[in-house]
């Protein structure tokens, strides 16, 4: 977890840079929800990446947390960490 929203998710021999998609976090409630997602997404956790888009260099994608097929946006959303949006 590298903020809010994005993520730095690694296969075997790659990283990558995925910013969660359909979200906007709330500003004041970046530290929260940063601090949230290294509970529920801790080093190691496996999840599923959907792409929907690229952005300069980073990956824009849902992320399904496996063994629970938790929708991380949906979930952040709920918690009242920021509001919906996705324009895919």
């Amino acid at each position: 977890v590298t903020s809010s929203s994005v993520l730095q998710i690694g296969d075997n021999n790659r990283t990558y840079k995925v910013k969660i998609c359909c979200i906007n976090v709330d500003p004041l409630k970046d530290a929260q929800a940063a601090d949230w997602l290294k509970l529920n997404l801790p080093r190691r956790s496996k999840v599923n990446i959907l792409p929907k888009g690229y952005d300069d260099g980073t990956l824009i994608s849902e992320v399904i947390k496996i063994r629970t097929s938790q929708d991380i946006a949906v979930e952040m959303v709920k918690l009242g960490f920021g509001e919906k949006n996705c324009d895919f």
